[in-house]
C-alpha cells in the first residue's frame, strides 16, 4: 500500500507493517518499524494489521489520507497530506500503560517509526546521501 502527500512525497507500507519514505527515490531512510524497548512489534497486546486501514480525514493542516498500520495497546498511524508535502506519524496508547519505563532517557519504551538506514532497498536513495539527526537533543 502507498499513500501519497503533496509533491510526490509518499509512505509505502508493507504487509508486515514496515513503512518506507519515497520522494523522487524509493527508500530514503530504510524500513521504519514499530518498536517496543528494542523489540520489533508486534509484541504482547499489539498486532500488525493484515490489511492497513485507510480513511480520508480533514484536520487543522488540511485533507489527508490516514493509514492505521498497527493496532493494539499502541496504535500507530501515518497521515499523508494531499496539498502539502507532509507525512505525520502518530502513535497512541489505547489503554493505560503502567510499568513501561526503560529507566534510560536515550532508550525510548516505544518508537514509531524507527528507521534503519543500513537496510535501505538497493538503489533506494543516492549512495552519496547523508543524514543529520537530533536524537535526544533540543533544537530550533
Amino acid at each position: 500500500m502507498r499513500i501519497e502527500a503533496g509533491n510526490g512525497l509518499a509512505a509505502r507500507i508493507d504487509v508486515d507493517g514496515v513503512v518506507r519514505i519515497e520522494w523522487g527515490e524509493t527508500d530514503w531512510f530504510g524500513p521504519g518499524r514499530l518498536t517496543r524497548h528494542g523489540a520489533v512489534a508486534p509484541v504482547e497486546g499489539e498486532a500488525t494489521l493484515a490489511e492497513v486501514s485507510v480513511t480520508e480525514i480533514d484536520d487543522d493542516i488540511g485533507h489527508a489520507r490516514l493509514a492505521t498500520v498497527h493496532r493494539g495497546v499502541v496504535q500507530a498511524s501515518v497521515r499523508a497530506y494531499r496539498d502539502v508535502p507532509m507525512l505525520v506519524f502518530r502513535m497512541q496508547a489505547t489503554t493505560d500503560l503502567d510499568g513501561i519505563a526503560t529507566g534510560t532517557f536515550a532508550e525510548p519504551t516505544i518508537g514509531w517509526p524507527v528507521f534503519t538506514p543500513s537496510e535501505r532497498d538497493a538503489g533506494g536513495v543516492d549512495p552519496a546521501a547523508r543524514a543529520l539527526a537530533f536524537q535526544c537533543c533540543e533544537f530550533a
